[in-house]
């Protein structure tokens, strides 16, 4: 167990040298329930404390920190509804790679994948501005920061419609 796992008690995103004789390398998935969570406190409101304490995507050999570059620049000029689209097909691409080259992995573990590389994408979207959009703020609400989590909560209570009421 490393450092991060000691910190989020889950084997997330862990990179470790082939076990086979090989020099490649692998990244660990989730093997344990639950969600992984970053010790991040909520700002409050929509107050865009952009700090995350674990920035996932440094923990990733370079080619795909490579890869989530080129599609979060491609990304940057569409909107919000057309990201989360694409950071769907790119999460569920990113679990399907592991999965071809690994022969097998459990649904849990493939999960798991699918959570890492939505958030990988989002951190590289995130560029501190505040959420502007419902479909932005869903598309934080599916990652693992709490960060995210709570800015997007604050932003859809914020913007939710106030109540009426009929008499």
């Amino acid at each position: 167990m490393n450092d991060h796992s000691k910190e989020t008690g889950r084997h997330l995103s862990l990179v470790e040298t082939d076990r086979h004789g090989g020099d490649g390398t692998w990244i660990r998935p989730a093997r344990l329930c639950g969600r992984a969570t970053t010790f991040a406190v909520p700002a409050p409101a929509n107050e865009n404390d952009h700090q995350i304490d674990t920035v996932l995507t440094t923990q990733l050999p370079p080619a795909i920190q490579t890869a989530i570059a080129e599609w979060a620049s491609h990304l940057k000029n569409q909107t919000w509804l057309l990201r989360r689209r694409a950071i769907k097909r790119f999460s569920e691409s990113f679990a399907d790679n592991f999965l071809a080259v690994r022969g097998h992995l459990s649904d849990d573990e493939y999960d798991s994948l699918v959570e890492l590389g939505r958030t990988c994408l989002l951190e590289a979207l995130d560029d501190g501005t505040p959420i502007s959009d419902t479909h932005q703020a869903r598309a934080y609400l599916e990652s693992v920061h709490e960060s995210h989590q709570a800015r997007a909560r604050a932003f859809l209570a914020a913007s939710a419609p106030a109540p009426t009421t009929l008499h």
